[in-house]
């Protein structure tokens, strides 16, 4: 869905490399998976509590390490009028649901407190580079103001 409102969430997960595809011809290093890199469902919920299922794309952000890779999941608004409060995202019977940040200009946050989280993907495996996962939480919550990572 080209152009459209989405949530975004930050996940780390599995680097796929056969599964990354070429948006254009000119794209020679892809950073968006195609449909079936994962089994995953994207919810949106509003403040009256309706839960829409939402279309999703997952794009690389950082792909430093060779296992895992830092992962956007951006899951399309499809009804406008209503602002979405929480996502979850589903896969393989586990659900994880986190309150929606509102995106605000600059100037607007200056005197307010926000608070932001991060969700991110079980580890699974022989996974113990704790200096990346360090690095992770560091350069997140230092440049981006995440306060939560779930």
């Amino acid at each position: 869905v080209t152009n459209a409102p989405f949530v975004r969430v930050l996940t780390i997960a599995k680097y796929k490399k056969d599964l990354l595809v070429k948006k254009s011809l000119r794209d020679l290093q892809p950073k968006t998976y195609g449909k079936e890199a994962f089994k995953a469902v994207c919810k949106l919920e509003d403040d009256s509590g309706d839960v829409i299922e939402a279309e999703y794309e997952a794009v690389i952000f950082e792909e430093g390490g060779e296992q895992f890779a830092a992962t956007f999941i951006n899951c399309f608004i499809r009804n406008t009028d209503s602002v979405p409060t929480h996502v979850s995202l589903s896969e393989n019977d586990r659900t994880i649901r986190i309150p929606v940040k509102a995106t605000v200009s600059y100037e607007a946050t200056q005197n307010i407190s926000n608070k932001s989280s991060v969700c991110v993907r079980a580890l699974f495996g022989p996974y113990d580079n704790v200096e990346q996962i360090g690095q992770f939480l560091s350069y997140y919550s230092s440049v981006l103001g995440v306060s939560l990572f779930s």
